[in-house]
């Protein structure tokens, strides 16, 4: 939109073809001579249908555009409700609340709030914030954040005949997305993006940092285990061990510590007497728990894999028409388990105790794209095998 667009009700795409308007002056000028020979009615007539043609070669030439104008605007508010914050939200409420309040009655508003993913909880509307305290539904996922998520989806539910703003409310500790591809995304469709900071202080907070088994061990290998903890004050507590999800009976001047502030690391060596996937669980119980603002983030988890005889895992939709893939894989010694997908389908850490998965006649919209990217990790990242029979459901 030009300068000039801002008094006129239309704008030019090439202004600089407006210069072709001069002509009109100086084609009257020389008209009144040439056409001295028609009566004044005429005269004027014939001077002004040519300034007209003229005029009109030059509005085509710089694109004129009728400008319609919508002072209406639609705000899209992107409420935090991930781990970190989860303290905050009446806070975040009671600031959509106030903000409402001082919206023109034509100004629509929405809400979205999101996690690892991002769920839309109002359409928007006019009348400001609908959704009474409490009314919220329980946030799936929340130890991960991806504020990116809820720009792109923030972005989709704009109505297209209104102004658009965004106001997001978090604490800007995302760990999932590019929120900085989707802000400068936003930024070309003319989308404004404003930040109201989640402010928050943990002077008593432990967590884990990490967890840390080697990739694969022996049977009857003897495997270290490696911790990380934080703390941001002196404290003391109980670390609770739990080997494929059994806790293991150990002593307790191996297993109470004392943290210092900052990072404090810790080594345990245990002795592995199964083959297949090994699953480590650590959790941090503080002798205090005043000491300790956030529980969540007391646990980590790491795995190894022992070698051991092959097993495969044949994936069906329909077990009985499958049972001669089954008794064929049975009958060369393979060890085979049959996984009914309609009921259950394991998690990495359950893949990774077969050496290879058969999916049987399985179409792909039984998996969720997080189930289809653990099983894109199985073979990729981890070398199992996966083969796809045919079908009319394949």
């Amino acid at each position: 939109m030009t300068p000039l667009a801002v008094q006129l009700p239309f704008s030019f795409e090439e202004p600089v073809w407006l210069w072709v308007a001069l002509i009109v002056p100086l084609m009257v000028v020389l008209s009144m001579r040439s056409l001295a020979g028609l009566g004044p009615a005429r005269r004027i007539a014939a001077i002004g249908v040519r300034s007209l043609v003229i005029l009109a070669v030059t509005a085509i030439l710089s694109e004129v555009h009728r400008v319609r104008r919508n002072e209406n605007l639609t705000v899209m508010f992107l409420m935090d409700r991930s781990l970190s914050v989860r303290e905050h939200a009446d806070a975040q409420e009671s600031y959509m609340e106030a903000v409402c309040r001082d919206l023109p009655p034509k100004d629509k508003t929405g809400v979205i709030d999101f996690a690892r993913l991002a769920y839309l909880e109002q359409l928007p509307m006019t009348g400001g914030y609908y959704l009474d305290r409490g009314r919220l539904p329980d946030m799936p996922n929340p130890e991960r954040t991806d504020v990116a998520a809820a720009v792109r989806l923030a972005m989709a539910m704009f109505p297209h005949d209104t102004a658009k703003r965004i106001v997001l409310m978090s604490d800007g500790n995302d760990n999932m997305g590019d929120v900085l591809a989707e802000a400068r995304r936003a930024k070309s469709d003319g989308v404004v993006i404003d930040v109201a900071p989640l402010w928050y202080r943990l002077s008593n907070e432990v967590y884990f940092d990490k967890m840390v088994a080697p990739a694969t061990a022996e049977k009857g290998e003897i495997v270290t285990i490696r911790m990380n903890i934080h703390a941001n004050r002196a404290a003391a507590g109980r670390i609770d061990i739990y080997h494929n999800s059994d806790k293991l009976d150990l002593p307790l001047d191996i297993t109470h510590k004392r943290l210092n502030p900052g990072n404090n690391s810790f080594v345990l060596r245990l002795p592995i007497t199964t083959d297949g996937v090994q699953r480590f669980e650590a959790r941090f119980v503080p002798d205090d728990a005043s000491m300790d603002a956030i529980v969540d983030n007391n646990r980590a988890t790491a795995f190894s894999f022992v070698s051991g005889k092959g097993k495969v895992a044949v994936m069906t939709m329909n077990p009985g028409a499958d049972q001669a893939l089954v008794d064929a894989l049975t009958g060369e010694n393979i060890l085979t388990t049959v996984i009914d997908v309609s009921d259950d389908i394991p998690d990495l850490a359950g893949m990774l105790d077969y050496a290879s998965i058969i999916l049987a006649n399985v179409p792909a919209n039984v998996f969720t794209e997080e189930q289809h990217q653990m099983l894109a990790s199985y073979v990729e990242d981890t070398g199992g095998g996966l083969i796809m029979t045919g079908g009319d459901d394949s």
